[in-house]
């Protein structure tokens, strides 16, 4: 005798369609099918949210040097209206509560920082002094560069980084981003290409 093969009702009947069976093989497909329909529907709403996010604008620091762009979400901890100074050659041992002691006795001292490396977290050996009123930030330039803080001579700068907080989509960020790339790119190979030019006059030159 031949083994009957098992069938499995379907609960899920069309309109106007009678009772049907389907084998377990065929029950396993629509299983397997109802699982793949669960994750694309998921997978589209991770989609969705992915492009919800980069529509969403945020506030940052963007900076802008050697053909790149990069965000800076540090700086919006300093107020964009103060004055700072940019302090050089600061000795390993020295942190931001030594570098504010080194200031405060100018009452308009708003904030003092040491830059630190983000993985290992020592100092790079510079930071910023920042001042509320103009002339203190003058006075304070030029009567404390070159005194001791901590075991080096410290060196002081304007700050040559403009704070200017921006409002910004994710999406056009990478497209500045990018832009900057590809202009720095046409710059890189247009260089390449005068120089070829110059070589090959200085060869065809010696001939």
């Amino acid at each position: 005798m031949y083994q009957m093969i098992p069938q499995i009702h379907n609960p899920f009947q069309r309109p106007g369609q009678h009772n049907f069976f389907m084998t377990a093989e065929e029950a396993a497909i629509a299983e397997q099918q109802s699982i793949y329909s669960s994750e694309n529907r998921e997978n589209a709403k991770l989609r969705h949210q992915a492009r919800w996010q980069g529509k969403q604008k945020r506030v940052t620091v963007l900076r802008e040097g050697g053909g790149s762009v990069w965000e800076d979400p540090s700086l919006l901890d300093w107020n964009p209206a103060h004055f700072r100074l940019f302090a050089g050659d600061l000795g390993g041992e020295v942190s931001d509560e030594t570098l504010f002691k080194a200031f405060q006795h100018y009452k308009s001292l708003s904030k003092a920082k040491v830059i630190r490396d983000k993985k290992t977290g020592k100092s790079r050996g510079y930071g910023f002094i920042a001042f509320k009123d103009p002339d203190e930030f003058v006075r304070a330039w030029r009567e404390m560069n070159g005194k001791y803080i901590g075991s080096h001579p410290v060196k002081l700068h304007k700050a040559n980084t403009e704070i200017k907080a921006v409002s910004i989509h994710q999406e056009k960020l990478e497209q500045k981003k990018r832009t900057c790339r590809y202009e720095q790119e046409k710059i890189r190979k247009s260089k390449i290409s005068k120089k070829k030019k110059k070589n090959k006059t200085i060869s065809s030159i010696k001939k």
